[in-house]
């Protein structure tokens, strides 16, 4: 992992292990925050992304873009990138997802499994 990003206003880097993907944007983990200590279950959305829904017009679009996440993450130490200090509004940690040197956020951007979705600033680094 020696090619990870790093600049100013980067905020802090975890290690995990995903223990569920709930759709192709959100996914939950197991993370170290250091010193032996893990929060389980922590639900995170995957920034700079909007992947299709599980529910009809975009069902088949979404179980492909879900599928395709549960095969690269599904159980699997990832590091994520948090985008922000606090939870989303549904209580999710915003971050960038990192597996090897490999962003999964822009790698589904690129296969076409999920498009760029701007929100704030770090979202809008993220998708350029």
């Amino acid at each position: 992992m020696s090619e990870l990003p790093t600049k100013p206003g980067d905020r802090y880097w975890y290690n995990a292990i995903v223990t569920s993907v709930i759709d192709g944007d959100t996914i939950t983990c197991s993370i170290d925050v250091g010193f032996r200590i893990v929060v389980q279950d922590r639900h995170i959305r995957l920034a700079g992304i909007n992947a299709p829904e599980l529910r009809q017009p975009t069902l088949d679009a979404g179980r492909r873009s879900r599928l395709w996440l549960i095969e690269q993450i599904l159980a699997k130490r990832i590091v994520i990138r948090t985008m922000k200090d606090n939870d989303d509004k549904y209580g999710r940690l915003l971050g960038e997802i990192w597996r090897g040197d490999v962003s999964i956020n822009r790698r589904m951007v690129e296969l076409g499994l999920a498009a760029p979705y701007m929100v704030g600033k770090s979202d809008m680094e993220l998708a350029s």
